[in-house]
């Protein structure tokens, strides 16, 4: 079972962060569209999981993702599943509700993607925007790890903060365990 390691942070000054990583990796510049199903009772979320679609579109390239993520086993570390879909992503919406699902939440992330390797590490970095809350931007850097390593969680845990910090100059006051799907409810619920 793979397991997503991931840290993330808001960022004060965006522009900085990014040029700091220009010069480490190619950027990919993409928008994530995110709908987060469960069932009508809401028992995936009560559980700690989460049933997600997204659609990332590059350029005129889109791929479609299903992802299920198990409850978290620590602060860091989350089981998770994807599958790349070949469907249009009403067929796959049209699916999932037939099947009992319900979507609870769909917003829009505008990314910019980093690959890069620190201490053997294959780390995706993450610069992300919310348009819908408004400017505030967030990073985050996550590695997948495979079940062999799974009992390296911590050490990839402390590999990531330490690119953050040493690498991007992040304060460590800025790491937050916010989800998005929190930032975009709380903004909703302000309207």
């Amino acid at each position: 079972m793979p397991v997503e390691v991931e840290l993330k942070a808001h960022v004060r000054d965006r522009n900085r962060v990014l040029r700091v990583l220009d010069q480490l990796a190619t950027a990919e510049t993409a928008t994530y569209q995110d709908t987060y199903y469960d069932t009508p009772e809401g028992a995936l979320a009560r559980a700690g999981k989460e049933f997600r679609a997204r659609t990332i579109h590059v350029g005129d390239q889109q791929t479609l993702l299903l992802t299920f993520k198990e409850p978290k086993l620590d602060s860091s570390g989350q089981p998770e599943h994807e599958v790349v879909v070949a469907a249009d992503p009403n067929q796959l919406s049209a699916i999932l509700t037939g099947l009992g699902y319900v979507p609870v939440i769909a917003f829009t992330k505008l990314c910019t993607n980093y690959r890069l390797t620190r201490n053997s590490s294959s780390i995706l970095a993450t610069v992300v925007q919310l348009p819908e809350i408004g400017d505030k931007t967030y990073i985050e850097v996550e590695c997948v790890l495979s079940v062999a390593e799974e009992p390296h969680i911590a050490s990839t845990a402390e590999t990531l903060r330490s690119f953050m910090i040493d690498v991007l100059g992040l304060d460590e006051a800025t790491f937050t365990d916010d989800t998005y799907t929190g930032a975009v409810r709380k903004h909703r619920d302000q309207q």
